[in-house]
């Protein structure tokens, strides 16, 4: 019998990874798109700043100002993806950490499982020499 408190079984460990696993898949998934956001405001960034530029040319103060509103709002717009990016790259960390954890519970467990297993069948081995040398020793009384 194991202690569940001690030693969760290797099916809970198992959950909890696969749990983990998934967390990590979608966190990636995330940054993933936060990074596709990200490039398409530096496009835009980019597209502005060249409207401004046009603009600055053909000595347009008012659309170069408007354009470079647009460059600024994506620039913001990067920055904010950018923390974003960074807060899902600690927490994939933290769930790899964790998953590492979880995985060396889940050899523990396996291995405290084997344990348990051949201990009760070198306990059963000895009942049944035990109870083979009675019946033997028996049998040489009669």
């Amino acid at each position: 019998m194991t202690n569940q408190s001690t030693h969760p079984s290797t099916r809970e460990l198992l959950i909890e990874i696969a749990k983990m696993e998934e967390a990590t898949a979608s966190a990636t998934d995330d940054i993933n798109h936060i990074e596709e956001k990200r490039d398409e405001e530096h496009a835009t960034a980019h597209h502005w700043n060249q409207k401004a530029e046009q603009a600055v040319l053909q000595q347009r103060d008012d659309l170069a100002t408007a354009a470079l509103g647009y460059v600024v709002r994506a620039e913001k717009n990067i920055s904010a993806h950018n923390l974003t990016l960074i807060n899902f790259t600690y927490r994939i960390e933290d769930l790899g950490r964790s998953l590492g954890e979880l995985r060396q519970k889940l050899d523990d467990a396996k291995a405290y499982e084997q344990a348990e297993l051949t201990r009760l069948t070198v306990t059963e081995r000895l009942e049944a020499l035990k109870k083979n040398l009675i019946s033997h020793a028996d049998g040489m009384q009669a």
